[in-house]
């Protein structure tokens, strides 16, 4: 990691997808500004983890920040332009039976977990196959949701609020990323009743 000017604002944590249990976790410090920080941490490769960056002030890690993943010496991903967080999946995913595809949501709720809702939809035969409803999530939770989806499908997600504000970030600092076979679809929690997302499986 490059930090930035603000480090003491940007902090890390990876977590296993299996368990939902941090491994590692790091808090910069104001010392920091501008500086190179290196460090490492041995993981279990039949796991996958995810990565969570978090910026205090919703400014990423501005112009003169970056950070960098590698496992194994080669290189995961790479960024540093984010708001409040940032995720990134790596690792040994599941398999899913039958050549179905891996699908991973990752949500933070806000400060109003039980207005969050999403479904699974197929969008031919437009039923839904997975779906949490109202209540089903509590406050300033973490929740990973790991799903199998049969193949070539026409498939959309889609995640509401029943306050019509979103999950970021009058209420709280809520998030919300999907994954599909361990490439991120998409990301985001500044939205109003709902955000959506098609893809092919």
């Amino acid at each position: 990691m490059i930090m930035d000017e603000w480090p003491e604002e940007t902090s890390w944590e990876i977590v296993s997808v299996q368990t939902s249990e941090s491994v590692a976790s790091y808090q910069a410090n104001s010392n920091q500004k501008f500086r190179p920080v290196s460090l490492t941490q041995c993981l279990d490769p039949t796991e996958q983890y995810m990565l969570i960056l978090k910026d205090t002030y919703g400014d990423g890690m501005g112009a003169t920040g970056s950070y960098e993943l590698k496992v194994e010496g080669e290189t995961v991903t790479a960024g540093g332009n984010f708001a409040f967080e940032d995720t990134v999946v790596f690792g040994a995913r599941r398999i899913c039976p039958g050549g179905q595809k891996n699908f991973l949501l990752i949500l933070e709720t806000d400060s109003y977990g039980f207005e969050t809702s999403w479904i699974i939809r197929d969008n031919t035969s437009l039923s839904v196959l997975y779906r949490a409803r109202l209540n089903d999530y509590l406050d300033n939770k973490r929740y990973l949701e790991e799903r199998c989806l049969p193949s070539d499908k026409s498939m959309k997600f889609l995640i509401r609020d029943q306050n019509n504000d979103g999950i970021c970030c009058g209420g709280g600092r809520g998030y919300y990323a999907i994954y599909l076979e361990g490439r991120k679809l998409q990301e985001g929690g500044k939205f109003t009743d709902a955000e959506g997302r098609n893809f092919l499986t």
